[in-house]
């Protein structure tokens, strides 16, 4: 997999795993 093809991978899934933790611990 090419580096930039990674990365936009990489932001694509942060978005979901930062909503996700944010949830986790404001509950």
């Amino acid at each position: 997999m090419p580096m930039s093809q990674m990365w936009s991978y990489m932001i694509t899934h942060i978005e979901s795993y930062v909503m996700t933790y944010s949830y986790i611990h404001s509950s």
